[in-house]
């Protein structure tokens, strides 16, 4: 931290010591880590808190003293930590690190001195506010064991001085959750970011308690199916495998005999509870799984249904396949003329045709919500783009039809270059099939 490094120049005069002073420092900060791990759960810090606390002391000082402490720096940038956030955090941890070396430090008059220094630099450079740090340790996340990442903690479970103003922490707490939302915009994001908003867009307590009154009933009536091996369950889940398998990059070393177990689980479940079957909820539940992988049967079961509700109902499928063919008739004129001559060509010369208008082309990608469609990280791309704007404007959270429209609209011009080569029906069913899945995540970001 600054402060540290200025009191430093400051009251130093002889070389020799400096490197007494290193030595105190170092140990200081060494007994203030393992003080502070004692704290948490786990008995250690989290690697977010090991770089917020070398931010503090400073890259020289950290390679120094803590060259073998394993080092995430991309931690303390966004999307895991907005740069407000980064100050105030680094200011708290820099006032604790200043109390604890003030207490430990007393009985040696010259480090005594060096502390009083910092405490006057400290002074004099106020930012951020007294315990932030506590304050995100807030208990609605916890409720759902998904903690935000900026909420990460490095130890401290002190009870929070800024719920003392209960409205005041509240609306601070909204900014900065926005403030996160918004840096999210348009980013591919890690694993923790996504289960939070997951969690945030799909986990309603009350659908909750009710699915797990309905697994209740299930057990007692033994209605929960154990043999799915001839039911539209095992159908479902085999034909979802199939093509979630294809992606092996970003799907790497899974236990697929439980996630096909769980699957099939909530699938029986779900069907029971709603009295419907729902096959095409195979891939979006698949996906939920990967991010999810031991979750409660009643959560998984509840994020299921309420994305069931938020995505377009399988009776106008064919109504969102038509709107966004109509989207990518305007964005593309050309490549969509081409599409339509080659479907145009094919009905004249044959007396029946699969494929009459192009929009059926689309219709799998609105009933799995582009997964299966394309890679699984691209379909976590557009999933995270298309829930953060209901989470940061909707009263309820919900899933953003225009901006996965749009996500769509850039995916099949992406893959136009092949669609348009297609000289038959066949051909165009490949390519829509197939190219979309060569594409990267990152070529969509880029894409305009």
């Amino acid at each position: 931290m600054a402060t540290l490094r200025e009191a430093r120049a400051r009251v130093i005069a002889q070389p020799g010591w400096l490197d007494t002073l290193d030595v105190a420092v170092a140990a200081c900060v060494r007994a203030f880590v393992e003080e502070e791990a004692r704290e948490t759960p786990q008995g250690e810090l989290q690697p977010l808190a090991w770089e917020i606390i070398f931010d503090v002391i400073g890259e020289d000082f950290a390679e120094t003293h803590f060259a073998n402490r394993k080092r995430n720096r991309k931690l303390l940038e966004i999307p895991y930590l907005v740069p407000e956030m980064r100050v105030e955090l680094c200011r708290e941890v820099e006032m604790r690190l200043l109390a604890f070396m003030k207490e430990h430090l007393a009985a040696d008059a010259s480090q005594a001195s060096f502390v009083k220094v910092c405490e006057q630099l400290a002074l004099e450079n106020p930012t951020g506010r007294a315990d932030t740090l506590g304050a995100m340790l807030s208990a609605d996340l916890a409720g759902h064991g998904h903690d935000l990442p900026l909420a990460l903690h490095v130890g401290h479970t002190s009870p929070c001085t800024l719920v003392a103003d209960r409205d005041k922490w509240v609306s601070e707490r909204r900014e900065s959750r926005r403030a996160l939302l918004m840096a999210c915009q348009g980013r591919s994001l890690p694993p923790s970011m996504r289960k939070y908003i997951l969690t945030e867009a799909l986990v309603r307590e009350d659908l909750v308690k009710a699915c797990e009154k309905h697994i209740l009933q299930a057990r007692r009536e033994r209605d929960a199916v154990a043999n799915w091996s001839e039911s539209w369950v095992a159908r479902s889940v085999a034909d979802a495998l199939r093509l979630l398998r294809t992606d092996a990059d970003a799907l790497g070393p899974l236990d697929f005999s439980h996630l096909e177990t769980k699957c099939k689980q909530v699938l029986e479940l779900h069907s029971q509870m709603t009295g419907r079957q729902h096959g095409s909820l195979a891939l979006p539940l698949f996906m939920l799984l990967l991010d999810f992988p031991f979750e409660s049967t009643a959560n998984l079961l509840a994020m299921l249904e309420r994305l069931r509700e938020i995505l377009p109902p399988r009776a106008r499928t064919l109504q969102f396949a038509q709107s966004l063919w109509a989207r990518i008739v305007d964005h593309a004129p050309d490549l969509a003329g081409k599409v339509r001559r080659v479907i145009e060509e094919h009905r004249a010369a044959a007396a029946a045709v699969e494929i009459e208008e192009p929009h059926v082309l689309l219709l799998d990608w609105a009933e799995s919500a582009l997964v299966g469609c394309v890679k699984i990280n691209v379909a976590r791309y557009v999933w995270m783009q298309s829930l953060i704007p209901g989470l940061l404007d909707a009263e309820v959270p919900s899933w953003d039809l225009d901006m996965f429209m749009s996500q769509c609209v850039k995916i099949f011009c992406l893959a136009g270059e092949s669609i348009g080569l297609a000289q038959s029906v066949s051909e165009l069913q490949r390519a829509v099939r197939e190219k979309p899945r060569n594409l990267s995540t990152r070529a969509l970001r880029e894409a305009s």
